[in-house]
């Protein structure tokens, strides 16, 4: 087995206050000592409309935004376009890919099963699929990404099923173990670390169909979107469809004509198709009737309410990450699917006893990354300054992070950023881990915050009292590792 390494470098001394962290997950309690009045300013969600309004029309965001405190919409907005073809603007009707969120419905769907004694977590998944090679793995591990099992198929692996001049149907059929990660090594030992995969929600909605006796879309149809009304709310496009031909449904926003994430058709077919990982398409406003089940515990008896929310390792519950700490709680989860990007979190404020609820459900953009943003105005307090570049600024403002960074893990050998047109960076990572990535400046606030076009992440730079660039921070990274910049 292959045992994942932790990065040890340390060069805390030299960053800013920390950014809420952002990647698969976005941390709302980061950084955050006190709970600020602002949560309820005016002045707030007017910054954060015109903020987005900038951001959209520099043509880095376009979605539905749903902000509320107890219950009452504080801002319910949609920006951009919906279809680029035919001009048709985003609605806070429209509807959205809302990605890893589906996570959470797959894990409620596990746990009403549970309840229902169809099946117990902590049932091996053996038990249900019998030639399932990884034989100690257990549901509730599948639920708290503790398996071992890698995030998903390496890149070849599904490039060489893609390049199949055959229909998605016939391959995953066809390839349905690899899909489910038969073949797949262990990263470490089941249960003894956190890794997010989603390999192991397709193995959920595998298990869901045999305990349950019907496809995974008609266990959420039934058990949840039903029971919450959730009436806006689909498991896969082709239900979509089979639900238009119907009644009237809103329409699903399209990939824009600048996509931020660039992703061939073909593969955009093969994230769409009906999965527990990843494939539901929604609103803010039925979202926001999730987010009230998640947190009421509706659907769950109060036992199986509180194990959804029973944080594991790396604060990750089951579908959910949950945070708490002397001034706050936090319920959330961040979605990327095609050109859809999504991010959902609950707030509750000790202090005020308030309840801030924001949902983001975009499709061109980063929604964990804008959800920063807002966050840092809502609850921090912060104003942030969004740059509007010529081709010269650009390149004078991107010049000074250009360089080699110096990475302390054995599986990348260096980091090089070169400054690009529009705001740009071309980051390049050798080393076994190994990728090139383009990250944009999005905004500042007490610092320069930039976000990957491709992976969803965020990452700020590390500046000494001079003001020299002398590392670069991935948010991602929990123990708050930074790069240093050596050349």
């Amino acid at each position: 087995m292959i045992f994942p390494k932790k990065r040890s470098f340390i060069f805390a001394s030299l960053f800013f206050t920390v950014l809420c962290s952002v990647a698969n997950f976005y941390s709302p309690l980061a950084g955050a000592a006190k709970e600020t009045v602002s949560d309820t300013s005016e002045t707030a969600i007017q910054l954060i409309d015109t903020a987005l309004q900038q951001l959209a029309a520099q043509q880095e965001f376009a979605g539905s935004v749903l902000i509320t405190r107890n219950g009452t919409a504080l801002l319910r907005k949609a920006y951009g376009l919906a279809d680029d073809a035919q001009g048709i603007p985003n609605t806070p009707d429209t509807a959205f890919g809302i990605g890893s969120i589906t996570k959470s419905f797959t894990a409620v769907l596990i746990l009403q099963l549970a309840q229902e004694g169809k099946l117990s977590v902590d049932d091996c998944v053996s038990t249900v699929i019998p030639d399932y090679p990884h034989k100690t793995i257990t549901i509730y591990q599948l639920l708290t990404h503790t398996t071992g099992c890698p995030n998903d198929l390496s890149w070849e692996v599904i490039n060489a099923m893609l390049q199949e001049p055959k229909p998605i149907d016939e391959i995953l059929q066809r390839d349905k173990k690899i899909f489910l990660g038969y073949e797949t090594t262990l990263r470490f030992e089941p249960g003894t670390d956190y890794e997010y995969s989603n390999i192991g929600y397709r193995l959920l909605g595998e298990i869901i169909e045999k305990v349950d006796g019907c496809s995974y879309e008609q266990s959420l149809q039934s058990r949840i979107f039903d029971k919450l009304g959730m009436h806006n709310t689909f498991a896969s496009y082709e239900t979509y469809y089979q639900a238009a031909a119907h009644r009237t449904v809103p329409l699903i926003a399209q990939k824009p004509a600048y996509p931020m994430f660039a992703i061939s058709a073909t593969y955009d077919d093969f994230m769409q198709k009906a999965c527990a990982d990843g494939s539901i398409k929604s609103t803010v406003d039925d979202v926001y009737l999730w987010a009230q089940a998640v947190k009421q515990g509706t659907l769950l008896s109060p036992e199986y309410a509180a194990l959804l929310k029973k944080p594991f390792l790396n604060n990750y519950a089951c579908g959910l990450e949950v945070e708490q700490n002397e001034t706050k709680s936090s319920i959330s989860h961040n979605g990327l699917i095609s050109h859809f990007t999504s991010a959902l979190n609950i707030i509750n404020l000790t202090a005020s006893g308030n309840e801030i609820v924001m949902i983001l459900l975009l499709n061109n953009g980063m929604a964990p990354i804008t959800l920063n943003l807002i966050s840092e105005i809502l609850l921090e307090n912060k104003t942030p300054q969004l740059q509007i570049f010529d081709s010269n600024s650009s390149q004078e403002f991107c010049s000074k992070y250009a360089g080699l960074y110096e990475v302390s893990d054995e599986k990348i050998e260096s980091e090089q950023i070169e400054p690009e047109d529009n705001n740009s960076l071309l980051f390049t990572r050798t080393g076994k881990d190994h990728w090139k990535q383009y990250i944009r400046f999005l905004y500042s606030t007490e610092h320069d915050a930039w976000g990957s076009n491709v992976f969803n992440m965020l990452y700020k730079f590390v500046v000494d009292t001079n003001g020299n660039v002398v590392g670069i921070q991935n948010l991602e990274d929990q123990d708050g590792t930074i790069s240093k910049k050596i050349s």
